[in-house]
């Protein structure tokens, strides 16, 4: 979902074709990766809170529109959406909907 952000991050940057080495959906994966190697992760900040807390992982000082995007719910376009998935999305449409002034 992050990756079309991250590419247009990185060409806005001077990297007209980064090739990543992976991408991948997997926090065990993508923990160890960083761990033992010099890859720069692009992930968002609450999935590696713990290690950030704990100093096992940093963050660089990236400032940039284009990597504060918008928050949303993916799902595959062929699947049935269940009764609980359905009202957990209300509730998220509801929470974020325009708040009257009055």
């Amino acid at each position: 979902v992050i990756a079309p952000v991250v590419r247009a991050f990185l060409h806005n940057s001077g990297l007209p074709s980064p090739a990543p080495a992976f991408e991948n959906v997997s926090l065990a994966f993508g923990r160890r990766v960083v761990r033992e190697s010099d890859t720069v992760w692009f992930i968002s900040h609450g999935v590696v809170v713990d290690e950030l807390q704990a100093g096992t992982l940093t963050t660089l000082p990236l400032q940039d529109e284009l990597l504060g995007g918008p928050v949303g719910v993916s799902m595959r376009e062929q699947s049935l959406i269940t009764p609980d998935q359905r009202a957990f999305l209300k509730v998220l449409l509801d929470l974020c909907a325009p708040q009257d002034p009055r």
